[in-house]
Parts: structure tokens; C-alpha cells; sequence
């Protein structure tokens, strides 16, 4: 799995119209998944919602093929680190805080739901490592250039597991987008569920290019 630098990542995504069941049984480990689908299509939505709501912006959102972390953040919890995300973002409960770090200790296929609003990649294995090859020998021009042959007007976008709190009501979750070189950001999201539906209720950008 790649992790995420100041170069690729980002998004794209818009909100569908079904109705979807209330939450699962937060003891149900399959309902679990499905909450995380439904909540990583629904993030992108409201992302697409949020920061590229212009008509026409971008046809495709391309998602790298696991969930990732900011800086392979699955390192150990540092001594007061959830009072520093307590200062990012002020409504993040304790239990969502944990459940973030549990949730991604290890990577985990992508599989949001699909909204049909806009077309909607996940990179293969294999797609991914072409790219992150050129990316890492910093061949920025050439990366993006093989990106939009491949993608056409595509953004990128990596994303996190998400941490849910126990009544799974909110959650925690990180993403990194970009679109060209030096336009990328990495960003917390908290998010509030609104009936059927997530809503970003908190971002705090972490990092930018």
C-alpha cells in the first residue's frame, strides 16, 4: 500500500437518491462494513458537495485500492494526542477518537457505495503501483499526464477507515485529493449521520501542496 505525500490523492463523488437502511447492530462486524461503505459514498458525495460543486469540474473520482493513513499515522497514539485532535476538531467524542485508530491499523480494500452520480474508479493493485512508480522517482509532469490518458478528467482521492462511536452516530475519518501537482491536501473530517444519510459536520486540513 502507498502512503500518502503531498502529491496524489483526491475526489469526487455527488449524492444518489435511495433510501438505505437505519443503522446496524454496532456489535455486527458485517454491518459494520456496510455502514463503512455507505458512509466512504457518502463522504465523497458531500466532498464533491463541499469543494467541487461547480458543474463539470470532473467527470470521474479515482480511489486508490486500500484505505490509508496520514504519514502511516498507525503508528502508536502519541501521549496527548487526542486532546490535539480534540483542538482540531472540537465535537470528536472519545469513543469515535479510539475507534479510528483501532479501525486502521490495518489497510482495507475500498468498496464505497456508488452513488451513480459521476463515474467512480477504484485502482487495481496493480494500477496503482504504475503510477506510485512514477510518482516516486519524481516525475511529477509525467505522473499526471499518465493519469489523465488513463482517467481523462479525473481527480484522486485516498481515504481512511472510518472510526465510529458506539452508537455509530459519528465518525472519524482522514482523506487526502489532488488534481495536478502542487494542488493536493490532506484533511480530518468529522461526520455526523442525518437520518439516512453522513454529512461532514468538522474538517480540519492537516497538510497542503
Amino acid at each position: 500500500m502507498s502512503t500518502i505525500r503531498p502529491i496524489p490523492a483526491l475526489l469526487i463523488a455527488l449524492a444518489a437518491c435511495e433510501t438505505r437502511e437505519p443503522p446496524g447492530d454496532p456489535a455486527d462486524a458485517s454491518s459494520l462494513i456496510a455502514d463503512l461503505n455507505a458512509l466512504h459514498g457518502d463522504f465523497i458525495a458531500a466532498l464533491k458537495k463541499r469543494h467541487w460543486s461547480d458543474a463539470g469540474a470532473f467527470e470521474t473520482c479515482v480511489l486508490g485500492p486500500e484505505t490509508t493513513v496520514y504519514r502511516d499515522d498507525r503508528e502508536e497514539k502519541e501521549p496527548g494526542r487526542s486532546e490535539t485532535f480534540k483542538a482540531m476538531l472540537p465535537g470528536v467524542r472519545h469513543d469515535t477518537y479510539d475507534s479510528y485508530w483501532q479501525e486502521n491499523e490495518r489497510a482495507r480494500p475500498i468498496a464505497p457505495l456508488d452513488r451513480g452520480a459521476m463515474k467512480l474508479h477504484v485502482l487495481t493493485k496493480a494500477e496503482d503501483e504504475k503510477l506510485e512508480a512514477i510518482a516516486e522517482g519524481a516525475r511529477f509532469r509525467e505522473y499526471w499526464d499518465t493519469f489523465r490518458a488513463r482517467y481523462g478528467n479525473a481527480v484522486r482521492v485516498h481515504i481512511s477507515a472510518a472510526g465510529f462511536s458506539e452508537d455509530r452516530r459519528q465518525a472519524l475519518i482522514y482523506y487526502a485529493a489532488s488534481f495536478d501537482f502542487l494542488a493536493a491536501w490532506g484533511s480530518y473530517c468529522l461526520l455526523k449521520r442525518e437520518g439516512d444519510r453522513w454529512e461532514i459536520a468538522e474538517e480540519h486540513c492537516v497538510w497542503v501542496s
